[in-house]
């Protein structure tokens, strides 16, 4: 038992040495699962998101995010697709854990143009490839709605979006 206590004494202070610098700039990108609901009696449907972000540390471990991102919407009547860009930030602990929040705009032209806002809180885990430098990015997601869907929409945005990722992230120190 002692063994073991050890051990995981030497990995924290390990994985706490190598944590994120201000000043490092990190690249990457991933694929989501979500489920999504329209409003809280609706039918849930699925959708794929792609997105692509930019941070940059602003201190030691919080990063200011950017994004873009396209998501596919599937259900049993039509397919949809819209674009949307981000902007939030993130908290690493120990190189390896994030928690942050982020806002979204997303918009869709089909028949008729309409855009939405949401927030984000997005939790995740960095699995080292080469440490301080890639990791494969395993995360969640709660989104919801906020406001008035804008354009030709019409009425409070209550969406609410449950999301599975894996992605790549790429660490660039100064």
């Amino acid at each position: 038992m002692r063994k073991v206590i050890l051990l995981f004494v030497v990995m924290l202070f390990l994985a706490s040495a190598y944590g994120f610098e201000k000043g490092t700039v990190n690249v990457g990108g991933n694929v989501s699962y979500s489920s999504v609901k329209a409003y809280s009696d609706a039918d849930a449907s699925s959708t794929f998101l792609f997105s692509a972000q930019t941070g940059y540390f602003l201190s030691d471990n919080i990063t200011f995010d950017i994004g873009f991102d396209i998501t596919i919407m599937d259900d049993e009547y039509d397919s949809v697709t819209l674009l949307g860009f981000d902007i939030g930030g993130r908290y690493f602990t120990d190189d390896m854990f994030y928690l942050g929040p982020k806002f979204m705009r997303q918009s869709m032209s089909y028949e008729s143009t309409i855009s939405a806002q949401y927030l984000q809180i997005g939790a995740g885990y960095l699995a080292p490839i080469v440490y301080n430098v890639v990791y494969l990015d395993l995360g969640v997601s709660y989104t919801f709605g906020i406001g008035e869907y804008g354009g030709d929409g019409f009425g409070d945005n209550e969406e609410s979006m449950f999301s599975f990722g894996a992605g790549f992230e790429f660490f660039f120190k100064k």
